[in-house]
């Protein structure tokens, strides 16, 4: 069966709770006041069921008294649809509009008017408080032709529940499949059971026997029994009212707003990036409510309507969820929508660069933010509505978490800038030096084509012709004391066996280019010259220019002869 969470919305005194006992049969005044007051004060509960449609609405009857707009949100916050209640003969009222926008702000699309108590009105008066209703929800861009009801003679009531069955096939049904979220609205004693906590079931499935994580507490409860409307069940599912047995917990240790949580299923934060419905000014606190909860904090804007919302508490949240904004004197502001759950970098510089994927792109904004930390496989349906396909299209994974595809490139370009200048390195020293975790850096070895692996250092491979010669064009002129150098040996060495480089002792070297024209120089003298003469031509001291005219005997142009040298070998 499919259950969906349905609110009533209307003034105080307007038959909301009546309406609901002739649908249903269930009275949901349950406090000793409310029925001594006749007007409901806290919210109550009750059910419909359509088994041709295979559905069951959980029908959570709201206080319309305006001294109760608080219990008006918190009701409001879970529902799919909307039971708009307008007294036929009193017509709209204040309470009806708050509830209206409330419903509205909470991003509720779904609603059935209802006219009650036509049984008591001339026509001409229930005509134009008709007129009047299709007005009001004209002006909220609402589709739904009021329905005429009187809950004392039962006139209406088959076509309202023709209506709410036309209505119902148009919603879809609440994510089951997602990880369990539970508003709680109360929580009591119950004598040889212990705790019970009441809710409503917003998202997920929750089994006899499971144990759940009691939020923001953060205790770990075990589910021992589960009752909807009465019944001990096996099991809830997303949009049915629950009734949980936890032994583990004091009912005085619960209160309305909070959550009964899957295990590892969600993000708490005390940062989040929310879409606001207008665009305010923000000014000193705020609250918003959040399922049930009334949360406070502040608000700074960043732009195009979006705001960083500092919290006083941390709270549970997905992207997606809405929420009702107050202000310090607890009206109604606006309405809003979580663009980020858990915002990590509250920089505004950041946030205003990325500011276009929060709507667009949020894989690539969750990739961006985590960046060297990764993004783990887990979050998307820790945060919501962003899928694991979205962060593969957009990033690379290394085991179980998603990096920038910006970021690897960037890594190995800085792998490959360390390995330039040295032949082996430490892994460790280069995990310090780059901020990045074994695992990151095993793939940014993989992909890096001048590195190679072994144990636990990281070798340079062969170098290119390309890096021999930029190494070359970056030695200094004339000769080259090794010792002075602070590049890759590796390198220097293959540079060598390319003749790129000349060994001329052993620690002197002289590039290609150099010898050649100490050569030119040299040839210049004549047939044969002397050490004095050779000194005298190239300007070199006796340190240098002994090791570099033995090096031309050696490669076969020269062969020395007393104290002279001849050409045995034309060096152009």
């Amino acid at each position: 069966m499919r259950y969906l969470l349905f609110g009533t919305a209307g003034h105080v005194d307007h038959g909301k709770t009546t309406l609901i006992k002739a649908l249903t049969g269930i009275d949901t005044d349950r406090l000793p006041e409310e029925k001594r007051r006749g007007l409901s004060i806290d919210i109550g509960f009750a059910y419909l069921d359509f088994p041709e449609e295979d559905t069951r609405l959980e029908i959570i009857d709201i206080p319309g008294h305006e001294r109760f707009i608080k219990n008006a949100i918190a009701g409001l916050s879970c529902v799919h649809g909307v039971l708009l209640v307008v007294d036929a003969g009193e017509g709209i009222k204040p309470q009806t509009i708050d509830h209206l926008r409330i419903a509205k702000c909470l991003g509720v699309e779904h609603y059935v008017a209802v006219l009650t108590k036509v049984d008591r009105y001339e026509a001409e008066t229930v005509d134009k408080t008709e007129r009047d209703l299709k007005d009001l929800l004209d002006r909220y861009r609402i589709s739904a032709d009021p329905v005429r009801v009187s809950a004392v003679s039962g006139e209406g009531l088959e076509a309202l529940k023709d209506r709410l069955r036309k209505v119902i096939r148009e919603i879809d049904p609440p994510p089951v499949h997602r990880p369990l979220r539970v508003v709680i609205d109360s929580a009591f004693p119950v004598k040889g059971y212990g705790t019970v906590i009441r809710g409503s079931c917003i998202e997920g499935r929750l089994r006899k026997g499971d144990r759940a994580i009691l939020e923001p507490t953060g205790v770990e409860v075990r589910i021992r029994y589960i009752q909807n409307h009465g019944e001990f069940v096996g099991e809830v599912v997303a949009g049915q009212r629950v009734a949980v047995n936890v032994p583990d917990i004091k009912s005085e240790e619960v209160e309305r707003g909070f959550w009964l949580l899957e295990k590892g299923g969600y993000i708490k934060s005390s940062r989040i990036l929310v879409m606001l419905e207008e665009e305010i000014t923000p000014r000193g606190i705020y609250s918003a409510y959040f399922g049930m909860r009334e949360v406070f904090g502040r608000l700074s804007r960043i732009g195009d309507g979006v705001f960083l919302f500092s919290l006083r508490e941390d709270i549970v949240s997905r992207r997606g969820d809405r929420f009702a904004l107050l202000n310090s004197q607890g009206r109604l502001v606006t309405g809003g929508e979580v663009l980020h759950p858990s915002v990590r970098v509250v920089r505004r510089k950041f946030i205003k660069e990325n500011l276009s994927l929060l709507t667009t792109n949020f894989a690539l904004y969750l990739i961006k933010e985590f960046w060297k930390e990764g993004v783990d496989t887990e979050i998307p349906e820790k945060i919501g509505r962003v899928s694991e396909e979205d962060l593969s299209s957009e990033g690379v994974r290394v085991g179980d978490k998603y990096y920038s595809k910006d970021l690897l490139k960037r890594l190995i370009g800085s792998l490959e800038e360390i390995l330039k200048n040295t032949r082996e390195i430490s892994k460790a020293e280069v995990m310090q030096k780059l901020k990045v975790g074994e695992e990151l850096m095993d793939e940014i070895i993989k992909r890096c084509q001048i590195a190679e692996p072994r144990g636990e250092m990281i070798a340079s491979k062969g170098k290119g012709a390309s890096q021999i010669e930029d190494l070359i064009s970056d030695l200094p002129e004339g000769i080259i004391d090794e010792r002075d150098l602070k590049i890759d040996r590796e390198l220097l060495r293959r540079a060598v066996k390319k003749r790129k480089l000349h060994r001329i002792s052993q620690n002197l070297m002289v590039t290609d280019g150099y010898l050649r024209d100490v050569l030119k120089t040299l040839r210049e003298i004549g047939k044969e010259f002397s050490l004095q003469e050779a000194k005298a031509k190239l300007s070199l001291t006796r340190r240098f220019l002994v090791p570099i005219l033995e090096y031309i005997d050696y490669l076969g142009y020269t062969k020395r002869r007393g104290d002279k040298r001849y050409w045995i070998k034309d060096p152009s």
